[in-house]
């Protein structure tokens, strides 16, 4: 959850600068344009999820996440608008389904963790965005705003091996399967 938080919430606090740098367009219009496509595709994402194992769907966030954000830093000042937004939708998409993927795998690995494993989880990523962030903001600093977006892009990039392990830990053990909870009579007594 660290890296994927990283990934996706440490770029979008640069992006509006960044862009305002690459483009000379207000920078908040990609932010905007990223969030918008977010919500579109998380909202639409019913069919997707059920035809794709959470973990491999991680394993294509992590691809699209690190091209897009290493084109994006490789953009140049004066670049076309479209080639920035082109650029924008590949990392809007990569990181669209990271956060609540990770909770799905969460609650359908760990169902007894109920709630207090998914605000762990929720937490740790935002915990995670106070230590990125001002390494990011370093490295932005120092290098300037192409070369932070491409350093980001490690973390995908290291996502990709993690994720990848996952996804053929499953396939070597059958498949990706949510964890079931047995019933006992005590629960079914229980129960309104």
């Amino acid at each position: 959850m660290w890296l994927t938080a990283s990934t996706e919430l440490g770029p979008d606090q640069w992006f509006p600068s960044v862009m305002k740098s690459l483009t000379g367009m207000e920078g908040i219009i990609f932010l905007v344009y990223t969030a918008g496509l977010m919500f579109v595709l998380r909202f639409f994402a019913g069919p997707i999820a059920h035809k794709i194992s959470p973990p491999a769907m991680l394993v294509g966030c992590s691809v699209l996440s690190a091209l897009g954000l290493y084109w994006l830093g490789s953009l140049q000042p004066g670049t076309s608008a479209l080639m920035a937004f082109a650029a924008a939708t590949v990392f809007g998409v990569g990181k669209t389904f990271f956060w609540p993927t990770m909770l799905g795998i969460t609650s359908e690995q760990f169902p007894r963790g109920g709630s207090l494993l998914m605000n762990l989880m929720g937490g740790a990523g935002m915990l995670a965005i106070a230590f990125a962030l001002p390494l990011i903001g370093k490295f932005f600093d120092e290098k300037g705003a192409g070369p932070a977006l491409q350093y980001v892009a490690i973390l995908p990039v290291v996502l990709i091996f993690v994720f990848g392990a996952i996804t053929l830990y499953f396939k070597s053990t059958g498949g990706y399967r949510p964890v079931k909870l047995e019933q006992t009579s005590e629960t079914v007594q229980a129960m309104p």
